[in-house]
């Protein structure tokens, strides 16, 4: 029988969710924002974590075992006529297949589900055996350990409590890991690259922001959805080195580029007099203009070469 008092609950619940949200400097506009971005066909095709997932590494034979286990877990819940978990499950299983942003949230939703429905598994196969076979010993096991790990719970929180307390002098990271950002690199030129017009990826652009701020100025940054679609092609014409790499670089009069060794743009800077290397730390190359911005003719005329 339909359980009316919970689904006024969550119904209640929805309205005040969404009555919270309006709660913003720009209103209802922000979700009409929100929503002319996620529906962009240029969102989808140019920035990667809104592309759909790859199977080609660790994670994503993860994601594909928790995909296929909760799809399981859905079908068995439908013969139990339970509607929610299998509608949760395949929303967002769409969601996930076809933006990889929202393979977390999968996750996160799936899992309780997928949880459930083990536990369910367990008990049909411990309950029906025998006392002295293998799943009743196990059961039997488990069932005296649940006290016990109740107990223990309450330690996972005592490591947070040590780390938030002053008791602790922990040497907490100074900057962002080296390992995804330029920071040796910007550490050694900042006053360069806080006086000049870089062209830089966004994700970089990110660190000098965080860096710099307010001296510098970034071209394009993570928020591609400010930016709009002229500008994020552009963009992604430059990191490819497209044809007309030159003229885009000369039209917002770039005078430092700071990007990766592997991208297509570092290697024909390397072949252009002028453009030269300020430094290379082999996770980020600096090149500096050592002469004038060209002409438009003068780029025109490459271009035709």
């Amino acid at each position: 029988t339909p359980s009316w008092p919970q689904a006024r609950r969550y119904g209640l619940l929805a309205v005040g969710c969404l009555s919270a949200s309006l709660v913003n400097p720009y209103g209802w506009q922000l979700h009409l924002h929100m929503r002319e971005y996620l529906s962009a066909d240029w969102i989808k095709e140019l920035v990667g974590e809104f592309k759909s997932p790859t199977f080609r590494s660790e994670n994503m034979a993860q994601f594909e075992l928790i995909l296929l286990g909760s799809l399981l877990a859905a079908g068995l819940s439908l013969r139990r006529k339970r509607f929610v978990a299998p509608l949760l499950i395949l929303l967002w299983a769409h969601a996930a297949l076809t933006s990889a942003r929202h393979i977390p949230l999968f996750v996160a939703v799936s899992l309780p589900f997928l949880a459930d429905e083990l536990q369910r598994c367990w008990h049909r196969w411990t309950d029906a055996a025998a006392r002295n076979s293998t799943p009743a010993i196990l059961r039997s096991l488990a069932w005296e350990s649940q006290t016990g790990i109740g107990r223990m719970s309450v330690w996972a929180v005592v490591p947070f409590l040590l780390v938030a307390s002053p008791l602790l002098s922990l040497p907490w990271p100074a900057d962002l890991p080296a390992e995804r950002f330029p920071v040796g690199m910007v550490a050694r030129h900042s006053a360069m690259l806080s006086s000049s017009r870089v062209y830089t990826e966004d994700q970089w652009a990110d660190y000098l922001i965080y860096k710099l701020s307010p001296a510098v100025r970034v071209y394009f940054d993570g928020r591609s959805d400010f930016y709009g679609e002229a500008i994020s092609r552009e963009y992604c014409n430059l990191m490819s080195a497209d044809y007309r790499w030159r003229r885009l670089l000369a039209q917002r009069r770039f005078d430092t580029v700071m990007i990766r060794p592997g991208w297509a743009l570092a290697e024909v800077l390397k072949q252009t007099p002028e453009w030269r290397v300020v430094d290379d730390d082999g996770k980020a190359i600096l090149f500096v203009r050592s002469g004038p911005v060209p002409e438009k003719t003068a780029i025109e005329a490459n271009e035709k070469r």
